[in-house]
């Protein structure tokens, strides 16, 4: 979606299980302990779309872990790489409690804490295995 505002989205920041989209690009010390990353102006539009791969919801969750056990991530990118390698095993990313776990279920179900999403689609295109959105086209910032 960031990409869709060209110049007008500077970023994204995630706070409490929320991501939203910022208008700047500079850093600034948070009080609430965000996380936020700032949009890299070299990278295109087409360089890389997550809508190609996953459909994102908020305030839902993907039951079941993906291949039976437990796996959390604390950086997207790797959980979304971690997916794809489990192939068909993984329905998708869960965010809760600031961790990323790999999910069995494709059905989103109303969560009561409010995560966040992301169900991938059955006919993931091969250039999603090494996603691009933080480390190409993102610089990453530090909780302060």
């Amino acid at each position: 979606m960031c990409w869709k505002l060209g110049n007008n989205c500077g970023g994204i920041t995630l706070q409490s299980g929320q991501y939203t989209l910022r208008a700047g690009r500079d850093y600034r010390k948070s009080r609430t302990n965000e996380v936020s990353w700032a949009k890299r102006s070299r990278c295109q539009s087409d360089s890389w779309s997550d809508e190609s791969c996953y459909d994102l919801k908020e305030n839902v969750y993907l039951s079941g872990w993906a291949g039976g056990k437990a796996q959390r991530f604390s950086d997207l990118e790797k959980a979304k790489n971690a997916c794809f390698n489990l192939k068909s095993k993984c329905g998708g990313i869960t965010l809760q409690f600031g961790k990323y776990g790999l999910r069995a279920g494709k059905v989103f179900k109303k969560s009561p804490s409010r995560e966040v999403s992301f169900r991938r689609k059955d006919k993931c295109v091969a250039k999603c295995k090494q996603v691009t959105f933080y480390s190409e086209c993102f610089y990453r910032g530090h909780r302060l």
